[in-house]
């Protein structure tokens, strides 16, 4: 049975068949395209049983929204005759764009020079980490700013317009209606809550063409019909990357919203020619094989109770990058971003306590069984934080632990273990240790540990009105009468005959 006919268009050439579809979205390159692309928080996707008649949809079924987050997604919505897929925007969003679509009478060239001052003018918006350039597959061009923290979509819609004004005010030829012949339409009516743009890899509809992206140093030679062909892009079986472990579209996704899933932490030694040494963290989600990337001065991840180290957002990696790429030694990176040697420190699994698109909170287990956790938190900017949240006993509440327990080792040692239950200290005793001789040496026991501890403890500094006041020695090797009243110690000075540690019992 021939495969029915899904995009015809005499303009551009392509005529493609529900085959041609299937095995262009299923090409793993074209695949891993697309997927590493999306962001937001749904998908719109387009079916087209014959061309020229799309059905818009963005539920599978009611109230279940279409995903598109692993390549079993990408295979069971191609089968469904799926032309076009659009990552879309909710009430907020880190993303925005300009959908630049030009008049039947404009030519490519002019709308390349109106990109090119659409995207000067967005690399200046605020928080705005990375800006690019994408053909939308038709004769247009989309132009997109990712942003450093979500931000409110209508909001975004209104800061777009103002920025845009002065262009338009200057350019006759440019406006934010539907253009007339010889105009461009800066559209940014399709920013709003569900709103979209097709994804990167996606195909026209329309046009059999794809949207693929394109560095403002190409865009002058940029021919739609021969870059943006999908049997060309099929054939070319990879699709370039930005640099080692980053898809083209150089897309910094936010943070899943979830708890209690199991990732898998890197960390790789990166001696950079332009950023230096430093290294890179990286958290490997499965499910969508995102690697979400900082940049940390250090390998070893901050000790409890220390202050947090800084941690720089980069854009996300690919898993195999994050997990392959510097493994079993150093690998080169020969030219372009992040130019030097690469080399895996380290990797293991991670419990994800929970995470958001501004925090990550995760738990390790070292070596020995002991858990440390620790969270990344969004400052501003690309800038985080990465502290040690593991929680700490206080040294006061050990102290009195190994205070009692080295007691009643003491006592089962001396043969008295009789009387060390009759207490709280012998509850969690051993009695074996009572054989143990005493000359076998303490050091490695709760006894010697709470020596140990007492030794690096600092006497609690004096008050400024008992500096002249005799020592406690003194105040007890002297003479008194019974008629001469008692200067007891103060509980601001605790101090006394014996070593008291405050709040210990």
């Amino acid at each position: 049975m021939t495969s029915p006919v899904l995009i015809d268009n005499a303009e551009t050439g392509q005529k493609l068949t529900k085959q041609d579809v299937i095995d262009y979205y299923n090409a793993p390159h074209i695949r891993k395209g697309i997927l590493a692309g999306m962001y937001g928080e749904g998908v719109l996707t387009v079916m087209q049983r014959e061309p020229g008649k799309p059905i818009y949809r963005r539920y599978l079924a009611k109230d279940r929204p279409i995903e598109l987050r692993t390549p079993a997604h990408m295979e069971q919505l191609t089968h469904q005759r799926t032309v076009e897929i659009h990552p879309s925007v909710g009430a907020s969003t880190s993303v925005i764009w300009v959908d630049l679509d030009p008049g039947e009478h404009v030519d490519l060239d002019t709308t390349k020079d109106t990109v090119r001052q659409v995207h000067s003018m967005m690399r200046t918006l605020p928080d705005a980490v990375h800006t690019d350039i994408a053909f939308s597959g038709g004769r247009g061009f989309y132009v997109r700013s990712f942003l450093s923290a979500p931000m409110n979509t209508d909001k975004a819609r209104i800061l777009l317009a103002s920025k845009l004004s002065p262009l338009i005010n200057s350019d006759p030829k440019l406006t934010l209606e539907p253009p007339g012949k010889g105009q461009i339409r800066l559209d940014i009516s399709t920013l709003h809550d569900k709103g979209s743009i097709r994804a990167l890899y996606s195909l026209n509809a329309a046009t059999g063409l794809a949207s693929v992206p394109v560095k403002t140093r190409e865009l002058e030679d940029f021919n739609p019909h021969v870059d943006a062909d999908p049997r060309r892009l099929t054939s070319e079986k990879k699709i370039s990357e930005f640099a080692p472990g980053i898809p083209k579209a150089r897309v910094t996704h936010p943070l899943p919203e979830g708890s209690g899933h199991s990732w898998t932490m890197s960390v790789q030694h990166h001696n950079a020619d332009k950023a230096g040494l430093h290294w890179d963290l990286r958290l490997v989600d499965p499910e969508t094989s995102h690697a979400h990337s900082w940049a940390i001065p250090r390998a070893n991840f901050p000790p409890p109770g220390e202050r947090p180290y800084l941690a720089i957002r980069t854009p996300t990696h690919s898993a195999e990058y994050a997990l392959n790429f510097g493994e079993g030694g150093p690998r080169v990176i020969g030219a372009g971003y992040g130019k030097g040697t690469v080399e895996i420190k380290h990797k293991e699994p991670v419990k994800v306590i929970s995470t958001s698109p501004r925090a990550i909170k995760f738990e390790r287990t070292l070596e020995g069984g002991s858990k440390e956790q620790y969270a990344l938190f969004h400052t501003h900017s690309d800038k985080w934080l990465l502290k040690n949240t593991t929680r700490q006993d206080e040294p006061v509440n050990f102290a009195k632990e190994a205070f009692m327990l080295g007691y009643a080792t003491a006592l089962e040692k001396l043969g008295m273990s009789n009387a060390s239950t009759s207490g709280q200290a012998g509850k969690n005793v051993s009695h074996s240790m009572s054989t143990n001789p005493l000359e076998m040496g303490d050091e490695n026991l709760p006894a010697g540990q709470l020596a140990s501890a007492l030794s690096q403890l600092q006497e609690p500094s004096q008050t400024t009105n008992m500096k002249n006041e005799e020592s406690a020695e003194d105040r007890l090797n002297r003479d008194i009468s019974w008629s001469e009243p008692v200067t007891m110690p103060t509980d601001s000075g605790r101090q006394g005959a014996s070593a008291v540690i405050p709040g210990a019992f």
